[in-house]
């Protein structure tokens, strides 16, 4: 197919057994590890609950709703205790918060031979949907780019990652805020964090990521 191509899908989701519509070859890992600082709460993050539930089970149940071939959480020493509230996923150990990139490299391994797409989504955004997470899906198996991502359009950019583009308006890259020096003026796309991944590509790319000057690989 094309990559460039924008014509609608033109075969199904995997079928899974029972008869269920998902998204078989498809891992959806979420990310847990980080220290998350900024609660100044010694709860960590991602188990504050919200509407009953710790934070990281609402985006655990939005990745279960599309019925992927597995579900992954990255944990490590602040977010372990998820072991013991949630059920039915693999974990993947990240000794240190070493960054996006560190924490998806701790997920490769426990990949099942059938996933062919990794999606890659925050344990602390629990307003992450299963409609949002089909949309981004469905995009992506139409067009088979290498990488994928969701943005969101703020009226200006704020904290978040900022995305490069090249002349015919693909992204090539994000830029943290932090790193970035462009000056913006009106609305503008920023990275949300979620994103879909070819397997083969991200394997053999993963390894490519350089050290930031923050000492993380994102």
């Amino acid at each position: 197919m094309d990559p460039d191509s924008t014509s609608p899908i033109s075969e199904p989701p995997d079928r899974q057994p029972g008869g269920v519509t998902g998204y078989g070859n498809v891992a959806v890992v979420i990310l847990t590890a980080g220290r998350g600082t900024r609660m100044r709460s010694n709860t960590p993050k991602v188990l504050h609950r919200i509407a009953g539930l710790p934070m990281a089970e609402h985006v655990v149940r939005a990745a279960a709703d599309i019925s992927p071939g597995q579900i992954i959480l990255t944990i490590g020493p602040t977010s372990e205790a998820l072991r013991n509230v949630i059920t039915d996923v693999t974990f993947a150990w990240q000794a240190e918060p070493l960054g996006t990139g560190d924490a998806v490299r701790t997920a490769l391994p426990h990949l099942s031979s059938s996933i062919e797409w990794v999606v890659v989504i925050f344990g602390d955004h629990p307003l992450m949907s299963a409609e949002t997470l089909r949309m981004l899906l469905d995009a992506t198996l139409a067009s088979q780019p290498l990488l994928a991502t969701v943005a969101v359009v703020l009226p200006e950019p704020g904290p978040y990652g900022r995305y490069r583009q090249d002349d015919r308006g693909r992204v090539t890259g994000i830029v943290e805020a932090h790193e970035d020096t462009k000056v913006y003026s009106g609305p503008t796309p920023v990275n949300s964090g979620a994103c879909v991944i070819q397997r083969s590509w991200l394997e053999s790319a993963i390894g490519d990521v350089p050290i930031s000057s923050k000492g993380e690989y994102y």
